[in-house]
């Protein structure tokens, strides 16, 4: 599930980790809590204005809190 999703129906985001990397979890489950940094090269980098469910006109990316923005 993406995080809209878990959001809207209160189940949990699912974190899939590739199998050459599992062995990096080891001993995670000690921890309270994890921090997850994402790099967001694959959005679109051509969408400027936004028409936010949440708002009532379109917004300009940088006043939202949208991955999908312009480096």
């Amino acid at each position: 599930k993406n995080m809209r999703s878990a959001r809207e129906t209160g189940q949990p985001a699912v974190l899939t980790i590739d199998q050459p990397y599992r062995d990096g979890l080891l001993g995670l489950e000690r921890a309270s809590h994890i921090i997850i940094l994402s790099w967001l090269h694959h959005a679109p980098r051509t969408l400027i204005v936004q028409n936010p469910r949440h708002a009532a006109e379109p917004k300009g990316v940088f006043s939202l809190r949208s991955p999908a923005r312009p480096n």
